[in-house]
């Protein structure tokens, strides 16, 4: 089930018209010699990437004669991404592509914003965290969609569950990603009066341990947004302890961490493909990136797992479960 009416507030007021007024859905045919490159800031191991490049390709499938996908590796190699964004600064150079797509924040500010800032090259970036305003995007070469991720939501719904909330856990990979998620988790829950304890383990046997503590310890709720760039992180692993160790509510935004927790608000990495791929698309036919407002995912998916609140002793109301997909049926 999709649930777009709470996200409509962060989209920008001219996305649909600017959608209908540049005919965003009548593609042409093959575009003889058209070079297309997308810079990936994570590797295809990494569902959320992979569902961007797919998504990506199959919208610009008839539209470039020459297709690339290069990998910054961020999440599990941090330490390399000024190399490999100097290494994708080469690449982009030599090929001299038509369009480039750059997914997720470090593509965008390692590769767009320290090389490409309003250059001649179009660009068109996806799955930035909350707002591109750090970036100084839009650039007049560069526009895209901004990733949102259904954070209110998730905290609305864990507050009506437990609404004598006052303390929470948010454990999290190292990465710019993972402190977006748990700052902006922070912030909304603080709105509420609860706090919410940060914690970001560089190594599997480090978030184990935490997140069996946490189960423990004085917290009302847990919350799980990312964990790939953990080194040595093991779902299979993972969903056993949560099966033996959960005992409080847990929450999360991504489709992946729907075995490890209860309640999961996650937002479809596919959305942020295709609107990069259709605007590509539009941009090789003589469309400028200035053209396109930046704009803001829509959809996202409620999904409940059940075997977990039973396994927690949680009670989950019938209101929620009857919009809920269940996991079991993902």
């Amino acid at each position: 089930m999709l649930f777009t009416s709470q996200l409509k507030k962060f989209v920008h007021p001219f996305f649909f018209g600017s959608l209908s007024l540049v005919s965003l859905c009548s593609l042409p045919a093959m575009a003889a010699g058209k070079k297309c490159l997308h810079i990936s800031s994570y590797t295809l191991e990494y569902e959320w990437a992979a569902g961007i490049d797919d998504a990506l390709w199959k919208q610009l499938n008839e539209s470039c004669s020459e297709k690339r996908t290069f990998l910054l590796d961020a999440k599990i190699h941090p330490e390399d991404v000024e190399k490999k964004a100097a290494q994708a600064r080469d690449i982009i150079n030599a090929m001299k592509p038509d369009v480039v797509v750059v997914s997720d924040d470090p593509a965008v500010k390692n590769v767009l914003q320290k090389y490409y800032k309003d250059s001649s090259i179009p660009f068109v970036f996806c799955g930035v965290n909350w707002s591109a305003s750090e970036y100084g995007l839009p650039y007049s070469n560069a526009t895209g969609m901004i990733e949102v991720n259904a954070i209110d939501t998730v905290v609305e719904e864990a507050l009506r569950l437990l609404p004598k909330s006052r303390r929470g856990y948010c454990l999290a990979e190292p990465s710019e990603t993972g402190r977006k998620l748990c700052n902006r988790f922070s912030q909304i829950f603080q709105r509420s009066g609860v706090s919410l304890v940060e914690h970001y383990p560089t190594q599997y046997a480090d978030w184990a341990e935490s997140f069996v503590k946490a189960q423990k310890a004085e917290y009302d709720f847990v919350v799980l947004p990312v964990v790939h760039g953990i080194k040595g992180f093991d779902f299979k692993k993972a969903e056993r302890l949560a099966l033996e160790n959960t005992r409080k509510l847990t929450l999360a935004v991504y489709n992946w961490m729907v075995p490890l927790t209860m309640l999961s608000f996650v937002t479809p990495p596919e959305e942020q493909g295709e609107y990069a791929g259709i605007v590509a698309a539009k941009i090789l036919q003589g469309a400028k990136p200035a053209d396109f407002p930046v704009v803001t995912n829509r959809r996202w998916n409620l999904i409940i797992n059940e075997r977990l609140a039973a396994v927690a002793k949680i009670s989950l109301p019938p209101t929620l479960l009857r919009k809920a997909t269940k996991a079991k049926d993902q």
